[in-house]
Order: C-alpha cells, then structure tokens, then sequence
C-alpha cells in the first residue's frame, strides 16, 4: 500500500492532465506537490484496506497486475520488428510463453479463488468504464 500512495498520485495526476473526467484532481499546492490526488490515492488505499482481509487485497491486485503486464507484453506484438530500434530476445517466441504462462497463472487464480478475482476484473471494467467515458467527452 505504501508505494502504492508514493506513485500513484503522480500517476493520477498525470492522468488527470489527459483525461477531462479526471481533471478535478489536477491542481497541486504551491510547491507542486497534487495533494488532491494524495487525498484520492489514500481513499483508494483506505477502500482496499476496509474491503477484505490482506489475503484477499493481495490476491485481486496481483490478478489485475497480472492481466496488465499480459495485455502490456501482447500489445508489444502488435509493433513491426522491421525498422524498430529495439530488439527484443527471442521474439515473439518469450512473449507468447509470458502470455501463455500468465494465462494459465491467472486461470488457475480464478480457480483457487474466484471472488477475489471477479473483484479484480470489476476493478478492470471499472478503470475500462472510466477511460470510455473521457475519450467520449
């Protein structure tokens, strides 16, 4: 929880500078410091504490971390090798085992422990709500 208050209301404030729905939590103080996004990040944080035991915050964050890296690791197979200044080892070959892997990990989570998944997946549609609703603003 603690680096999650120390980076993300960076994060958000940076979001809030693109994003219209978001744009009340882009002030700063006069030092620059987004305290509005602060307050925001410890309500979240409060939130994740009164919604279930350790066990279970661990567990539907680490599934929605998991989805992310594999939706970040797949949209890199969508950039042309020819001419990309980046070369990645064995690809796609390692990307398609970290997604296959992931897959299988994030199966076998919903298996072991539904609830806390279907939680992470709600935390996932809601963030997927937010972002269509300010592209559509």
């Amino acid at each position: 929880m603690s680096s999650y208050q120390w980076i993300g209301p960076r994060v958000i404030h940076e979001l809030a500078k693109e994003y219209r729905i978001w744009r009340f939590l882009q002030p700063t103080s006069e030092n620059g410091i987004p305290t509005r996004a602060i307050w925001f990040q410890t309500g979240i944080i409060l939130l994740l504490l009164v919604s279930g035991t350790i066990q279970q915050v661990m567990i539907y964050s680490t599934f929605l971390l998991q989805a992310m890296g594999t939706l970040a690791v797949a949209s890199y197979l969508r950039i042309p090798s020819e001419g990309h200044r980046f070369r990645s080892p064995g690809r796609p070959y390692l990307q398609y085992f970290f997604i296959i892997f992931n897959i299988f990990a994030m199966g076998f989570l919903f298996y072991e422990k539904p609830w806390e998944s279907i939680v992470g997946l709600g935390i996932l549609a809601l963030g997927a709500a937010t972002y269509f609703v300010s592209t559509r603003q």
